[in-house]
């Protein structure tokens, strides 16, 4: 959705990487320190997410008819992103995500393309909720996500292949290639089950979280609250046992500091920002001592 303001965008300056458009605002007045002038401006953020094609609503600076970039300064920067819903757009909106080569939404290879070097790692989002929101089996939307996103892969194998290491990803980047990383956000697709962890490795998955903003049998959310239970510490350390990184995106603050009494490995917050560091509250983002 790019960098946007929503209305009006050419008409004031912009804070650099400002996330995504939507309804969110962009504008920056003078006196803030992450100011650039029009000018001198040049995209904090991806050509995956600048690109003026990517807002709705056809926001950019400067216009597709003044730049070759269609509304953004290039960035030859090399991007590793932690987290994008992809997989499930792919799967279930096919619609409007007609491929993962070139669309007009968040995330296309030929976009991407134009980084110095571009990892991506692709989340398989479940939560039981889908029972209900897509009318079949949480199990079945996660098993046709992952289909449908291998499939995708093999056919853009010429420029894009999975990777499950670092030294994988410096490979393909040496080969020319853009690396995907195969993560779990919510176990729900896998029935909640540490023993499929295993052959989910073998495939590509290097992260998981172990939830979504439901409280299920590994833990709390941070909507419901409550802590780890004794099957989540079960999962956090099959988890690590087999090299997998556990993601505390989701999970309410008490789950947090459980995984962190039990952790023998680094973790991650994929998609979480700093609470002290927003204007909002939201619930899903850090507080400092998680941070620290």
């Amino acid at each position: 959705s790019g960098i946007c303001g929503g209305e009006a965008a050419e008409n004031r300056p912009l804070r650099l990487g400002h996330g995504i458009c939507g309804s969110a605002q962009a504008g920056s007045p003078a006196n803030d320190r992450f100011h650039v002038p029009k000018p001198e401006r040049n995209c904090f953020a991806a050509p995956v997410r600048c690109d003026r094609n990517l807002c709705p609503q056809g926001h950019g600076y400067p216009g597709a008819a003044d730049h070759p970039s269609g509304g953004c300064i290039p960035m030859k920067l090399p991007v590793f992103d932690l987290h994008c819903d992809t997989a499930l757009a792919l799967s279930e909106r096919a619609e409007q995500y007609t491929s993962l080569r070139a669309n007009s939404r968040h995330v296309d290879l030929t976009r991407a393309g134009e980084l110095g070097g571009y990892a991506q790692c692709f989340a398989m989002y479940t939560t039981p909720d889908f029972d209900k929101w897509f009318g079949k089996p949480v199990t079945e939307v996660f098993d046709n996500m992952l289909i449908n996103l291998e499939k995708e892969l093999a056919l853009n194998s010429d420029i894009i292949a999975k990777a499950g290491s670092a030294a994988e990803i410096e490979a393909n980047h040496a080969a020319g290639k853009m690396s995907a990383i195969l993560t779990l956000e919510g176990p729900a697709g896998i029935g909640f089950d540490a023993g499929r962890l295993e052959e989910l490795y073998d495939r590509g998955f290097r992260i998981s979280t172990l939830g979504w903003n439901e409280k299920n049998i590994l833990t709390g959310s941070h909507v419901t609250g409550g802590g780890l239970t004794d099957a989540g510490k079960e999962y956090v350390r099959e988890c690590q046992r087999l090299g997998i990184l556990v993601d505390v995106s989701h999970i309410s603050d008490e789950a947090f500091w459980d995984i962190m009494k039990i952790t023998e490995a680094p973790i991650v917050a994929s998609h979480s920002n700093l609470r002290s560091v927003t204007k909002t509250h939201h619930p899903t983002l850090l507080s400092s001592p998680h941070h620290s």
